[in-house]
């Protein structure tokens, strides 16, 4: 949930706030008269104008309540390793404290980094799977002034990445550190949608 959608939630918000807004315009004053022991017939003697100021009134800080609710829920997913998705053109998945995966602008490719830090370990995943303390996939990387591609292995107790340029070795390598031989790879966005649809997924 990103900051525009909080603007548009608000929007589609406004009608129900200002509704409420009114009924609270005529029970507040109510309430008033009941609490100073006043007749309450004054609280119906209240003008148009004044009951239509306190109607926007309450409208207005109902409708900015509701979005500071909301701007608090992004505040503190944000900071939240686990349920963090990203926002707008941006999207994140946790793999293991502190590595994550990031997408910018599409999902077609990921980099893999560090939490927080943003410190990169390697770009241009297009396939990948995790197992264990494992992720393991295929990239290509043309940050590095040529257009580097092939399998990788990055471990996440250790920190270390791995580079094969063959799809033997590769497969040869996982064998060895017990990954399932061959490993299935999926695309980053089937990955994603795996990820974040499953209500099972790890949370701390």
């Amino acid at each position: 949930m990103g900051s525009a959608f909080i603007v548009v939630w608000g929007l589609l918000l406004a009608p129900i706030a200002f509704l409420m807004g009114v009924a609270l315009s005529y029970f507040v004053p109510f309430l008033y008269c009941r609490i100073k022991h006043r007749p309450t017939t004054e609280s119906k003697q209240i003008g148009c104008l004044t009951r239509g100021a306190l109607a926007l009134l309450f409208a207005i800080a109902i409708d900015v309540g509701i979005c500071l609710c909301g701007i608090l829920v992004v505040v503190a997913r944000s900071n939240n390793y686990w349920e963090c998705s990203g926002s707008g053109d941006y999207w994140r998945m946790p793999l293991e404290p502190p590595y994550e995966l990031e997408m910018f602008n599409s999902l077609d490719e990921a980099g893999i980094s560090e939490w927080k830090s943003n410190k990169s370990i390697l770009g241009g995943v297009s396939q990948y799977a995790k197992q264990g303390h494992y992720v393991a996939g295929r990239y290509t990387n043309p940050f590095q002034g040529k257009n580097e591609s092939g399998y990788f292995i990055f471990d996440f107790e250790t920190g270390v990445l791995q580079k094969f340029d063959q799809e033997g070795v590769f497969n040869k390598a996982c064998k060895d550190f017990g990954l399932t031989s061959p490993v299935t790879l999926k695309s980053v966005k089937d990955n994603w949608n795996l990820y974040w649809d499953d209500p099972n997924r790890r949370r701390k």
